[in-house]
């Protein structure tokens, strides 16, 4: 659920609220194109990352800090006056994305059981699926009454991502989640195995 939650705080601003700065920057609409490229090339350079890290194994911590440097750069974006800059920021929101995304299915992957492996995977992309149009709605609805500018929504849900993201640290299931032994028994192998499969699911979706 905590996942969703991001997803609740990243779709809607992106997706709605940067074409909104685009727009009031006087850019052209190849730029929100240019951006868009920089968010898949940092993704991919993550997925790289945690592939040579063996997913993140023994440094899940880590996660939480990815998770604050996403809203970071989220709210960063709301000051851009560059597309050098935009596109430096979008380049490391797409790392932490791969950052955290991938180690957290590889986790779920690895710990679920064989026989509900497929309904819990299911159910995950389901609901995050279901998560984004309200992002968007919310979004649009806050950007179409003026109760909020473009800069403020990225600025406000790249906050409140960081917050979140660092508050993760105190939860004791987080930090003791790797104790888990289904995790301990998978070892390296077994999990970069399950690694592969989350990389071909994510690619899938």
């Amino acid at each position: 659920m905590k996942s969703h939650f991001v997803n609740l705080l990243f779709s809607g601003p992106i997706n709605v609220g940067l074409p909104s700065l685009i727009k009031k920057l006087g850019w052209e609409g190849s730029a929100y194109g240019f951006l868009e490229g920089a968010v898949g090339a940092g993704a991919i350079a993550g997925a790289a990352v945690v592939w040579l890290a063996k997913g993140l194994r023994g440094r899940f911590r880590l996660i939480a800090h990815f998770l604050g440097l996403m809203g970071m750069a989220v709210a960063a974006l709301g000051t851009m006056k560059s597309l050098g800059f935009g596109l430096s920021m979008m380049f490391i929101t797409g790392l932490t994305i791969s950052l955290v995304d991938l180690p957290i299915i590889t986790y779920i992957q690895t710990i679920a059981a064989p026989h509900m492996l497929g309904r819990v995977m299911s159910l995950l992309t389901t609901t995050s699926l279901g998560l984004t149009p309200v992002g968007y709605t919310v979004t649009a609805f806050l950007l179409q009454h003026g109760l909020v500018s473009s800069q403020g929504i990225l600025l406000l849900s790249g906050i409140a991502m960081s917050i979140f993201g660092l508050a993760t640290i105190l939860l004791p299931s987080f930090r003791h989640m790797e104790q888990h032994p289904k995790w301990q028994q998978a070892g390296p192998g077994g999990a970069a195995n399950a690694g592969i499969e989350g990389l071909a699911q994510q690619a899938g979706n």
